[in-house]
């Protein structure tokens, strides 16, 4: 009984989503990518490039105390962190779908795919596997984008 409780306090901790996919490894790129998006989430505030920069889009990737980004810079944020925890370049990539939004107008939305399985989008609070994703949002393209992360170089003798 007391290790059920033990799990279920971990399920309900504030960090749940991250804990469901770092309860058998902590080193897996799911668990490292699940904080990493945790941490967005609670610390990017979303804001329009319109109103950031004045211009329609703009990517980049949110930095500093007051973080603040739209779909597409949360994407390359959670993509970032995840390359610098090691993270294959290889398993990210950034996708274009076509969403229906509160105005029932439909817009492009910018989400990070893991692995070509597991959904990363900042409207959800949890990554999702692509076949519950469904037609949330339809995919028309995606991105592949070289690393963010350099990789080391090596001095030669």
């Amino acid at each position: 009984m007391r290790y059920f409780l033990t799990i279920l306090l971990l399920f309900f901790s504030t960090n749940i989503f991250a804990s469901q996919f770092c309860l058998l490894d902590e080193s897996s790129d799911l668990c490292k990518l699940s904080k990493i998006k945790a941490y967005a989430d609670a610390n990017i505030k979303y804001t329009p490039d319109i109103e950031q920069f004045g211009v329609i889009d703009k990517w980049f990737i949110p930095g500093g105390p007051n973080m603040r980004g739209d779909c597409e810079d949360m994407a390359l944020f959670i993509k970032y962190h995840a390359q610098l925890q090691g993270v294959s370049n290889d398993k990210l990539s950034l996708a274009v779908c076509l969403t229906k939004g509160s105005t029932k107008r439909f817009y492009d939305h910018a989400i990070l795919i893991y692995d070509n399985q597991w959904i990363f989008d900042n409207n959800l609070d949890k990554p999702v596997h692509k076949v519950q994703y469904g037609d949330s949002c339809r995919i028309h393209s995606t991105v592949n984008i070289p690393p963010l992360v350099p990789k080391p170089h090596t001095a030669r003798r």
